[in-house]
């Protein structure tokens, strides 16, 4: 398995890790735990602040290029990848790459198995330097909200971390040591 070393992460293409993580749905339970937790929260704040998002189907201006997943989004979403061709333009970040997943109408082409951070865009964050940052079109005219309606990114990645240990330990045993500093190259 070659890979790019860098920190002591070691990116690798997805064909790589299918042949290992091809029959461990089983093993994904902690993560679909993980994603309910979130899809939870979102709903709740969503609920609570109905008018605050301008998000909604097709809306991609968040939806940058990630470099890399770890692979227990990789065996989650992997059976149900799509990359379509569609070149689209952001507002907020003209002149970057987006997602290479988003489709002609702006809409995701693997919605229901997007990566955890694809699932709290829009939503308030907590930065590590403690800055909320969140899409300038939502929460306008917002002032207060709860500390537990604001994600820390600080606790989802070392939870998603965590859940990520958990399900190599499980899916591939005796290959565990040598993933567990993978990460899956998302983009092309």
């Amino acid at each position: 398995m070659d890979g790019v070393s860098g920190t002591g992460l070691r990116i690798v293409e997805a064909s790589d890790l299918d042949p290992l993580l091809g029959a461990c749905q089983e093993h994904l339970g902690t993560y679909r735990k993980l994603l309910q937790a979130i899809e939870e929260k979102t709903a709740r704040i969503e609920s609570r602040y109905p008018q605050a998002f301008a998000c909604r189907s097709g809306c991609h201006d968040c939806c940058q290029e990630i470099p890399t997943i770890l692979p227990v989004e990789w065996a989650w979403m992997r059976d149900h990848d799509r990359k379509p061709e569609a070149p689209l333009v952001s507002r907020l970040h003209p002149g970057e790459r987006l997602c290479a997943r988003l489709e002609s109408d702006g809409r995701c082409a693997i919605y229901p198995f997007r990566p955890v951070v694809c699932r709290t865009q829009g939503h308030l964050l907590l930065a590590v330097d403690q800055e909320v940052d969140h899409c300038p079109w939502n929460f306008e005219g917002v002032e207060d909200v709860d500390a537990e309606e604001i994600f820390s990114l600080e606790d989802l990645h070392g939870t998603l971390l965590r859940v990520n240990l958990d399900f190599l330990r499980r899916a591939v045993p005796d290959r565990f040591a040598e993933l567990a500093g993978c990460r899956v190259r998302f983009h092309p």
